[in-house]
This record gives structure tokens, C-alpha cells and sequence, in this order.
């Protein structure tokens, strides 16, 4: 009995759609992490260069010894604030309260909120919705930033940072304090100190109302001296900004604030030797105005988050984020992380434990990725061998 041969041009046309279906996977896989890595390349490009290892060493070690300090504590029984603002209540209502609505902390606390549920995960604050914490979640991801030290070189890499009133945030573009806030989280469930500034007065009184152990201001950080005032549109959204810059209110009603530079603010707030570990900015096209107002040599800010992508820009290519990322490269203090956070970029300083443990999400991340593309070639691979047999 003779046994029939698979005909060749069938064998050659199987391989063929075989090559086929794994270079149009591979067109698929390079579309898909281009947009990624042309943003990290840019970041390369615009960025400063590392430091040098010998003063990486020195700065991992010394912000090292400062976390192991405060490693294993729970919230005090009371949440003290004598140390803001720097100034002193007096000093500060004197030159705040008038010209920026400056308020100051009105109520103490003994635990963090119940809505919280149970440190280190809070599981349960982290599945409320928009409305009540960070809108894409910024605040779980940059919370794991502070939350563990597994970094290699730890002697104990596996414990928990829980840090209490070492820890100062700034949030800007604070819009009511609750609805996509950035910051509420580490207000409420870890205790830090922080100060909220919102320039539109409807949604600064529900600022007052909801975030009642923050220091509060009222006013547009986006000048260099100090007592001018600029056009704001006069509109209680989230989205609302400086006229000429929040450009889905072209035409629109306008009001005249108070302007002014950040960092004599801060400075009176926290005391030059404050550290800021959480920068949130959030100002619908007046990013780099502010920043442009902060002096990096006199305020310590560990972690900086900058809104990139909006109604204003919507694909996070404009030249406004062009012109934040060489301006924050000028300073030669900050690694940008681009694509760690969705529709925001991400600045760490040199040398910090975040610094690190960012790093190391970063590597995780891409490994990941890469495991899953060569997982998907490996079961197109197969796919293809069966059906040629």
C-alpha cells in the first residue's frame, strides 16, 4: 500500500502563512510598545545624565538610614502641628489670610479615617471611585514609591514604611480636595501635613469643607513676584484654570486672583529644611509657569507629578510637556519616569529611596513585558506547527 505524500506546495504555503501570522504579531508587539518607548527616549534625550555612582551611594545611603528611622510606626494618638507652618500661626495669618484666604489646620485627629480600612494595603480606600480619591489611581502608585524598601542592598527589604508627620505633600489644582484628588489618601489614612491650593473661590469653600487638617490657599502660583493678579475663569470644574491657558473656556467669564511666586510660600510653611515628598500638579496648562516660580536649590521635593495628557493635550505630545521636560532636566535633580503614571509624568530626585524603588518597578515592568511578548510568539508558534501537521 503506498502512503500519500502531503503535497509540497501545501507544506511551503502552511509555512508561509505560519512567517506571516508571526510578523504580523511583531507589527502588532512594535506599534504597540513604540509610543512607549519613543516617550522614554525622548526623556533619555532631554534628560540630564545619572549622577555619578560614588554620590548615588551617598545619597541612598543617607535617605536609607532616614527611612529605617521611622519604619514599623503606626499614626500618633494625636497628629501634632507644631511645625506648621514654620512661621508660626500668628506670622502666618498675618501675611496669608488676607491676600491668599490663608487657612490653617482647623481640627486635630486621633486615627486615620475609617474609610481607610487596614494599613499597610488599604484595600478598602483604594476601591472608592473618582469622585472620593485620584481619578487613574496616582495615588496607589506613587503610595508604593514610600510604602516598601525592596531595594537588594536592605537589610530588611520586606518591611513596611508607614510614615507619619515626617511627610509633607503639596497639591495644587486641588479643584473641591476630594474629587480626583491626588493627595487625600495620604492626608487621611497616613497622616502627612500638606498644604492644598485652589484658586477658583466656589471650589476652594468646598476645599475648606473637605479637607479640614491641610493648610489651605487661594491663589495662582504661576507668577514670578510677588502681588500681581491674573484672569481666571470663573467656573467651579475641575478643568477650569488661568484664562488663555484652560482652553475649554475660551470666552468664557473671567475673575481677577491673587498671583504669586511658590516657593517663598512653601519655605514659610514647611522651613528650609522641610522635605516635600509628594509634589501633585495638576493646573491645566499652567505646569510650567509654576514651576518655572520654584527654586529646587531651597526646597527639597522628592516626588514631583506634572499632568500631561488632557482636553488641552489630549495625546500628551504637545509642546508645553516638551518645554516641562527640559526645564525640570535643567535643574540635574530629577530622573523623569515617563509612562509610569497614565496622562502624567513623574520626576523623582536623585539619589532617594522612591528614586530606587522606582527604578525597580520600572525593570519589573518592562520584564514583564517582555515575558508576555515572547509568551505570545511561543503560542502563535505552536499554533501554527499543529495546524502545518
Amino acid at each position: 500500500m503506498k502512503i500519500k505524500a502531503e503535497p509540497s506546495y501545501k507544506i511551503t504555503i502552511s509555512r508561509r502563512c505560519m512567517l506571516i501570522a508571526l510578523l504580523a504579531l511583531n507589527i502588532i508587539v512594535v506599534l504597540k510598545i513604540a509610543p512607549m518607548y519613543g516617550r522614554l527616549l525622548l526623556a533619555v534625550l532631554h534628560g540630564p545624565p545619572a549622577p555619578p555612582f560614588a554620590i548615588q551611594h551617598h545619597l541612598h545611603d543617607h535617605e536609607q538610614k532616614r527611612q529605617i528611622s521611622i519604619r514599623h510606626r503606626t499614626l500618633p494618638s494625636t497628629q501634632l502641628h507644631s511645625e506648621v507652618p514654620f512661621i508660626g500661626k500668628d506670622i502666618f495669618n498675618q501675611k496669608y489670610s488676607s491676600i491668599y484666604k490663608g487657612l490653617l489646620p482647623s481640627s486635630t485627629r486621633e486615627s486615620p479615617d475609617p474609610s481607610c480600612g487596614t494599613s499597610p494595603d488599604f484595600f478598602e480606600f483604594f476601591r472608592l471611585p473618582k469622585t472620593e480619591r485620584s481619578r487613574f489611581h496616582e495615588d496607589k502608585i506613587i503610595y508604593d514609591l514610600f510604602k516598601n524598601t525592596t531595594i537588594s542592598n536592605t537589610q530588611d527589604a520586606d518591611s513596611t514604611i508607614i510614615s507619619t508627620g515626617t511627610y509633607y505633600y503639596v497639591e495644587l489644582g486641588a479643584f473641591d480636595g476630594k474629587e480626583e484628588s491626588n493627595t487625600i489618601f495620604f492626608d487621611k489614612c497616613l497622616g502627612w501635613e500638606g498644604v492644598l491650593i485652589e484658586g477658583q473661590y466656589q471650589s476652594y469653600q468646598k476645599v475648606i469643607a473637605n479637607r479640614p487638617h491641610a493648610v489651605k490657599l487661594s491663589f495662582s502660583p504661576t507668577c514670578k513676584n510677588a502681588n500681581e493678579t491674573v484672569k481666571f475663569y470663573d467656573y467651579p470644574l475641575s478643568n477650569n484654570g488661568v484664562q488663555g491657558l484652560a482652553k475649554s473656556y475660551m470666552g468664557k467669564e473671567t475673575i481677577a486672583i491673587p498671583c504669586g511666586p511658590l516657593t517663598p510660600v512653601l519655605l514659610d510653611i514647611f522651613g528650609p529644611h522641610g522635605k516635600i515628598a509628594f509634589f501633585s500638579l495638576d493646573v491645566e496648562g499652567a505646569e510650567l509657569l509654576v514651576l518655572e516660580t520654584l527654586d529646587f536649590d531651597a526646597l527639597f521635593i522628592e516626588v514631583i507629578m506634572v499632568e500631561i495628557q488632557n482636553t488641552h493635550c489630549p495625546e500628551a505630545n504637545c509642546e508645553s510637556v516638551h518645554n516641562i521636560r527640559r526645564h525640570m532636566a535643567m535643574t540635574r535633580k530629577y530622573s523623569l519616569f515617563a509612562d509610569f503614571l497614565e496622562a502624567s509624568d513623574v520626576y523623582i530626585r536623585w539619589g532617594t529611596l522612591a528614586w530606587s524603588r522606582a527604578k525597580e518597578i520600572e525593570r519589573k515592568r518592562k520584564e514583564d513585558m517582555e515575558r508576555g511578548i515572547r509568551e505570545k510568539m511561543l503560542l502563535m508558534q505552536g499554533t501554527s506547527m499543529r495546524r502545518t501537521d
